[in-house]
């Protein structure tokens, strides 16, 4: 049974069950900003149980794509995955738990023909706060099962929720497929930790099938009382059902992954069986091309926060695979995430629509990194070279890291390869200290503003009229720890200096009296006035004093052309690649919550056309 036809008799089943069929929600949660990525078929239907809505049916199916960052660095052996689909029924206070088992033991052994010999069964055991599940036990044994392989396992195994504090969940089930006692480390009737969810972990049991019975509401003080109106949440692992259907071990050997390792092959000639760690790029590469895909057409770009750098780790993992592996380019890696377009297209129509999305924006991540990789590796080798012993520094790590822009992921892995183990504290303390400094950074402009906030004092910028202005001196304080008063902090009656903001930096320049002269180098906006950071180059200026002020013309001028030449150079981005471009910088300082004032070549509209 091909892996299209387990998903359609699931649907099939369930909808003639009287179950309305849900169309996968993105991957980009809409209505729980709690996590990342959408991690289970019930995220879409999250309100529903909790009862902020109420559902339009109450019976629902779906086939929902899923994505879970924590087992991202478990990719490469045989059964970890980022992104997977997760088929599903629910039931918002409609049935319970004796037709959610009849319908599952069904589905399984007559719609999918698993020997029911082969399919073992987990339940709630039982705390101080809920009672052993054994209204399914019983449920259950009156499909068959026989009593020796149900197990009880603990809250920490088969419960869910609640989602908060408060709010509804209850007790588990689980369904486990049974490979063969050749398999086992142990006997499962003599010892449970060898069973299904056992402490052990046994090779022998692989779950497929979850039933989440939603029955109590947990209080504030972690008290349960049952629901007015229970309800069900399944989820099955399509992946896993599909390897247990087509009697292969690992979800890779299904027909899921077969169009991408046969494009592996076509390109490189690898191939699976030929070596372990053969097998582990081909792993990492079928997993993260269709991880990749799917995230571009919900949306995601690659980026340095949140579900952007998940996106950004994903190609640029599976681009260390392709390219330092198997000598796959980035075109070649784009290649995989089509191939995913091509084979689940019908299915998801998003991918089919954000083709060439998903095209641009592999291929130009997957390139910037292959810049990255060739310069970072010369360095690193040149580095690894350099080591005394088999443990590397982890302040080197992260000057690679942070000077040049190598992944310390990528250190990690290439360091796992030549058995040397990276110094994780020394990193840890060197980003720590990394931290320290910016945060040291705001501290000194903060005290810098503070300085002058209990002063009834406002300064106007006439930066954009006038590039030379007489005016008077409001406010003067010596720099705290400059030597003997060699930095100033000035505030003008008028002032032609613009202060940092939107991205843009401040302008340069001098104030200069009969008695002194100042060196502007920064200006920093501080609501109503503008504090001027000046070196003293000569004599002294003093509250009071009238002074000319004066920008460096020449240097205004350089900003301006870099800044128009920004904004082009973002028009022209949008233009080729699409309007997911977003500029980041120089942009317009009316969008900065620092500014104060418009840079004079913004009402000269000379940016961005």
């Amino acid at each position: 049974m091909q892996s299209h036809e387990v998903r359609k008799r699931f649907l099939d089943f369930f909808v003639e069950r009287g179950h309305k069929l849900y169309p996968s929600s993105s991957l980009v949660p809409h209505n729980d900003p709690t996590v990342l990525l959408t991690t289970a078929g019930m995220q879409q239907f999250i309100t529903y149980f909790t009862g902020q809505e109420r559902p339009p049916t109450p019976r629902g199916t779906s086939v929902q794509k899923c994505f879970r960052t924590v087992d991202l660095e478990e990719v490469g052996d045989s059964t970890h995955l980022t992104f997977f689909e997760m088929l599903g029924n629910f039931s918002f206070g409609d049935y319970f738990k004796k037709e959610a088992i009849e319908w599952a033991w069904e589905f399984l052994t007559e719609e999918l023909k698993l020997p029911p010999e082969r399919l073992w069964i987990t339940i709630f055991e039982g705390n101080e706060d809920a009672p052993e599940d054994l209204e399914a036990k019983e449920h259950w044994m009156r499909c068959g099962v026989p009593e020796e392989r149900i197990f009880g396992l603990p809250r920490s195994e088969n419960w869910w929720g609640p989602p908060g504090d408060t709010g509804p969940c209850g007790p588990c089930s689980e369904v486990y497929y049974d490979y063969g006692e050749d398999l086992s480390r142990g006997d499962p009737q003599a010892d449970p930790k060898y069973g299904p969810g056992g402490d052990e972990g046994d090779p022998r049991f692989n779950e497929i099938w979850n039933l989440v019975f939603n029955q109590y509401e947990q209080h504030k003080d972690g008290t349960l009382t049952p629901l007015a109106r229970p309800g069900i949440d399944t989820g099955m692992g399509f992946e896993r059902t599909v390897a247990v259907v087509q009697n292969v071990r690992s979800v890779y050997e299904s027909d899921l992954y077969a169009p991408i390792f046969e494009r592996i092959r076509q390109t490189s000639g690898a191939t699976m069986g030929s070596s372990e760690e053969s097998d582990r790029t081909l792993y990492i590469l079928a997993d993260h091309a269709r991880a990749m895909a799917f995230l571009i057409a919900d949306g995601v770009r690659p980026g340095n926060q949140r579900r952007e750098y998940v996106l950004r780790r994903i190609i640029r993992r599976a681009t260390l695979q392709a390219y330092g592996r198997l000598g796959i380019g980035a075109e070649g890696v784009a290649d995989l995430a089509e191939v995913v377009v091509d084979h689940m297209g019908d299915v998801y129509e998003e991918l089919k629509e954000a083709r060439e999305d998903i095209r641009h924006v592999v291929v130009a991540e997957a390139a910037r990194f292959i810049e990255i990789y060739d310069s970072g590796m010369g360095l690193l080798e040149a580095e690894i070279q350099r080591l005394p012993g088999g443990h590397f520094p982890g302040d080197v790590a992260f000057m690679l890291h942070d000077t040049y822009g190598f992944p310390v992921e990528v250190t990690e892995e290439v360091l796992a390869e030549r058995g040397i183990s990276l110094d994780e504290a020394g990193f840890e303390e060197a980003m720590r200290l990394q931290r320290e400094r910016a945060r040291g950074a705001l501290q000194g402009h903060e005290r810098l503003v503070a300085a002058f906030r209990d002063r009834e004092i406002k300064s106007r910028f006439v930066g954009y009229e006038r590039e030379q202005v007489e005016t008077t001196v409001l406010a003067v304080e010596e720099a705290p720890g400059s030597e003997a008063g060699e930095e100033l902090h000035v505030v003008l009656a008028e002032n032609p200096f613009y202060a940092t903001g939107g991205g843009q930096v401040a302008d340069e320049g001098w104030i200069s009296s009969e008695h002194g002269q100042l060196e502007v180098f920064d200006v920093v906006p501080a609501g109503d006035y503008q504090i001027i950071r000046a070196r003293r180059q000569r004599g002294d200026i003093e509250a009071g004093d009238a002074v000319t002020a004066s920008i460096n013309r020449v240097r205004r001028q350089q900003i301006e052309a870099n800044h128009t030449a920004t904004h082009i150079l973002h028009w022209a981005l949008r233009a080729v690649l699409g309007k997911d471009v977003v500029q980041a910088c120089s942009r317009s300082p009316r969008t900065s919550p620092f500014a104060t004032t418009r840079p004079p070549w913004r009402r000269l509209g000379t940016s961005g056309r």
